[in-house]
């Protein structure tokens, strides 16, 4: 069974607790059915999507804020009023007001925590909250006297002890005996030490003296501390303690308010180890990103056929996510070169291996872009319109729940004469040397839906220093810091300004405008320029 199972079977066993966890933003990661219970919501509704706003009373939020600016000395909104004072103390007990989901005020005692990570820092908050509506109805039920204070201590949830100055114990309401496992006549009169274990116990005595004698206190006054206590079995429970000190007329007495813990380490340490857990695995899954995207690179043309007619550049930017962008020029005998770009769908490393898998089929000598016979006869090379629907038979979505856009371009660097099918992709330039900018659209949809429309074939001719650019989505859906993407009509106007640039300044020119369009923030996918001009026919 595993840690996240346990730690939410933990966590749903506490129905009478709420506890509520959150991210650094406020954003709730845990809810559990305690929670769920008190406010009449589901966590499926909450966790991921909502902060405790959704069931906090906004004016007693108002209200701390207000509050908390002079406490801190600056100003504090929204979910921030319910943890600011945890990120100084470390941890604050306070009661609040929550709305139910039908609108029914309820009051709670909420306990606050930050949850640090290993290097110290705040990664979220961990709050448990307990309905105190039974206590504050009590109270007001008990009036003025006695026996309001001997409700209370008789039904409070968190153990309450009395001590004298000599530090014996005067009183413990049934929550402290419980707490500790003994009996209230058993603690009656017995040094409170008997709940410590060491070096508290043996420090204690020199503490009280200390404070007597000089009035500075070292937990007196303090909020909630976390503390271990001994139980009279002689385990250890986790504690939150917080002591004051009053006069009752001639008697000076010390009060001491203790709450179990155990329920909030024990998913504190849950917590830790999932978050362990899980970045053992973002580091595996880190180390195959990486290899995926050394195999997608190593995939990229490694020489570049016939240099005396063509001239060849390409700007491969990969994004954070490995994608499945791939792209080739290939020899297809001594006068003709086969041209594919490929994107898969999605990203990750099974987008990465489908892209490999396709450029393996792609490949010259598997017989797919080439009929067999004279290697050198340009009229052997199979029709792009072929190569598409082969591929399309090949990887239908359902084989790998991926699909792929696709252009494949036949090149005669004798005649010029370019035969293409464009299957999806967004559609590549064709740049006359004089200026004019054609769309090679001709084709069909993307690869994968099993021929359910016909491809179709385009031709068209290359002079001399016409330029064919090839580029994927990444180009022109790269929003970067705008709110709209690059888009192909301005591709094409970038590409007209650029005009009369070699093919390798024509790239890292257009690499440069699209990336100050969107401030050089990072791009989501990968961008793939490939570039080719007939020098010569």
């Amino acid at each position: 069974m595993d840690s996240p199972f346990l730690l939410q079977t933990f966590l749903d066993a506490a129905t009478q607790i709420a506890i509520i966890a959150t991210d650094d933003q406020g954003v709730i990661s845990v809810f559990n059915s305690g929670a769920e219970n008190l406010l009449g919501r589901s966590a499926k509704d909450l966790v991921g999507k909502a902060t405790p706003l959704a069931f906090h009373e906004p004016t007693e939020l108002q209200l701390r804020a207000r509050d908390l600016l002079n406490t801190l000395g600056r100003m504090v909104s929204g979910f921030e009023a319910v943890v600011a004072l945890t990120c100084e103390t470390g941890h604050e007990v306070r009661d609040w007001t929550y709305v139910h989901a039908d609108g029914t005020h309820i009051p709670v005692r909420l306990s606050v925590s930050p949850i640090t990570c290993a290097q110290g820092e705040i990664s979220g908050y961990l709050g448990m909250a307990m309905d105190i509506r039974e206590e504050r109805r009590a109270l007001k039920e008990a009036g003025e006297t006695g026996q309001r204070l001997e409700s209370i201590l008789s039904t409070a949830v968190d153990g309450i002890f009395t001590v004298n100055e000599s530090g014996d114990i005067l009183s413990a309401n049934p929550a402290a005996s419980r707490i500790f496992g003994y009996q209230a006549e058993e603690l009656l009169g017995k040094p409170v030490t008997i709940l410590m274990p060491e070096p508290y116990k043996s420090e204690h005595h020199g503490y009280m003296q200390q404070y007597m004698r000089t009035g500075r206190p070292k937990i007196i006054g303090k909020p909630g501390r976390e503390v271990e206590g001994l139980r009279k079995d002689g385990s250890l429970v986790p504690l939150e303690l917080a002591v004051s000190d009053i006069w009752l007329g001639e008697i000076f007495i010390f009060v001491g308010i203790l709450r179990d813990i155990s329920d909030r380490k024990a998913a504190e340490q849950a917590l830790l180890e999932t978050n362990r857990q899980l970045e053992e695995r973002q580091k595996l899954l880190e180390r195959d990103m990486d290899a995926a995207g050394e195999i997608q690179r190593q995939l990229l043309p490694k020489t570049l056929p016939f240099p005396e007619k063509l001239e060849i550049a390409w700007r491969f930017e990969p994004s954070i996510a490995v994608g499945g962008d791939i792209f080739n020029v290939i020899p297809l005998g001594s006068n003709s070169v086969g041209i594919y770009i490929l994107d898969v769908s999605g990203h990750g490393v099974d987008s990465a291996l489908v892209a490999v898998s396709v450029s393996q089929q792609l490949r010259p000598e598997n017989g797919l872009v080439q009929w067999t016979g004279e290697a050198d006869d340009p009229a052997l090379a199979t029709p792009p319109c072929q190569v598409v629907q082969r591929l399309d038979a090949a990887f239908p979505v359902e084989r790998f729940d991926k699909f792929m856009t696709l252009t494949y371009l036949v090149l005669d660097t004798d005649s010029g004469m370019i035969r293409y099918c464009n299957a999806g992709h967004p559609p590549p330039l064709l740049i006359r040397a004089d200026g004019e900018v054609v769309l090679l659209e001709e084709g069909g949809t993307i690869i994968g839906l099993g021929g359910i429309t016909p491809f179709s074939e385009g031709m068209d001719r290359l002079g001399a220093g016409d330029t064919l650019l090839f580029y994927t989505d990444g180009v022109i859906e790269y929003e970067g810091s705008q709110d709209e993407p690059f888009g192909q009509e301005r591709l094409v106007q970038e590409v007209n300004d650029l005009q009369g640039h070699k093919v390798e300044s024509l790239l890292d020119s257009l690499l440069l405008r699209l990336y100050r369009y969107g401030d050089f923030a990072e791009p989501s996918d990968d961008i793939t320029l490939l570039g080719i001009r007939l020098t010569r026919t």
